[in-house]
């Protein structure tokens, strides 16, 4: 993994007047952001304002009522699913929150499926992610033979081993102590760094912004603070 990317281009993530409702209930209202290539950001709101709503449509998991979504310049809001899974495979690595690493797969097997879905097998990155995250020991255990630390990195690092355009991390701290929370901050900025990822941060944990001090608050609408 190296160097940031050209911050030249399209941005790497924009959302341009986004709403998504759902139950005659407003979870989203005409949001609009943009991220420059190689960003790190977090997207704080209290719980149920909508954060995991906005990166399942930032990852074309949901699309919205009305409004745009691009990532790296590829319109995910207007594309058929086919296509939105093709471009999360392209560009996006997601850490989800409860982590859903693949039971039966080892860590190492966790990797490589995701470098194979995304069409870029790589051992050689997977083994040097597994060392960089300390893993390298741990590459043939199955989820369940690891700690909660342990398979919180081994997500990371699924996300970041086909060296994505945007990495998103789902409340990645807010289970941990302080300790453990400072840890996994530190993992995903130098991670994605290294990668020269935007890094997309949704979280209510103010822990946070010690690491990360570059902030939109999602309530009505995500503004830039």
């Amino acid at each position: 993994m190296s160097g940031q990317r050209d911050p030249g281009g399209a941005p790497a993530l924009e959302l341009e007047a986004v709403s998504y409702a759902r139950g005659g209930r407003a979870i989203l209202d005409r949001v609009s952001l943009a991220l420059a290539p190689g960003a790190h950001h977090l997207l704080l709101g209290r719980s149920g304002s909508g954060k995991t709503t906005l990166l399942h449509l930032v990852a074309g998991l949901i699309t919205p009522d009305s409004g745009e979504v691009r990532v790296a310049g590829e319109d995910m809001s207007g594309a058929s699913p086919s296509a939105r899974s093709a471009i999360r495979r392209r560009h996006i690595g997601i850490v989800f929150q409860g982590i859903r690493l693949v039971g039966a797969l080892s860590v190492a097997g966790n990797l490589a499926l995701a470098q194979q879905l995304a069409g870029r097998p790589d051992a050689a990155l997977v083994a040097h992610v597994l060392d960089r995250l300390g893993l390298a020991g741990l590459a043939g255990r199955k989820p369940r033979e690891l700690s909660q630390g342990e398979a919180q990195r081994a997500a990371i690092a699924r996300a970041i081993v086909t060296r994505p355009t945007l990495l998103l991390a789902d409340e990645p701290t807010s289970a941990l102590d302080d300790a453990n929370a400072a840890a996994v901050a530190s993992l995903l900025l130098e991670t994605a760094a290294d990668a020269g990822a935007t890094l997309l941060v949704a979280t209510h944990d103010a822990r946070l912004l010690a690491h990360v001090p570059r902030h939109m608050r999602l309530d009505r609408e995500a503004i830039p603070c």
